[in-house]
């Protein structure tokens, strides 16, 4: 992991035996396509969104929506932003690197299921414009 992958409050997270981090990636690097890009920048506007903290949280929501809607994501939140360690079924083989882990590092881990985008129960929230 390099200084823009670093873990939440600057911790290092343990090297835990055979566990393969490559796999986690930052919410931040996914590119939406145009079109989800569009919706993000249409709901800032129509919310009045203008204080970054609250368009990141705009566009993370549209991003979990997007890439993952519909399974379980298993993320640490961290200073660069939404750190997904991975996603699927929870009872599947990608939730398995979660036992891998020390409990120090799980206790940071959040799970989320989001809905599918534009489902009917598809959203998007904000804490404050």
């Amino acid at each position: 992991m390099n200084a823009d992958n670093a873990p939440p409050n600057g911790e290092a997270l343990t090297a835990a035996k055979g566990l393969d981090r490559s796999k986690w990636r930052y919410l931040k690097d996914m590119t939406l396509p145009p079109e989800m890009q569009k919706v993000v920048e249409d709901t800032c506007k129509e919310w009045k969104v203008r204080k970054p903290a609250a368009r990141r949280e705009v566009e993370e929501d549209v991003k979990l929506q997007h890439f993952f809607g519909g399974q379980a994501v298993a993320y640490v939140t961290t200073p660069q932003g939404l750190l997904i360690v991975c996603a699927g079924d929870m009872e599947g083989e990608e939730f398995a690197v979660l036992d891998a882990l020390p409990r120090s590092e799980r206790c940071q881990i959040t799970t989320y299921s989001p809905p599918r985008w534009n489902d009917g129960d598809s959203m998007i929230g904000i804490i404050e414009g």
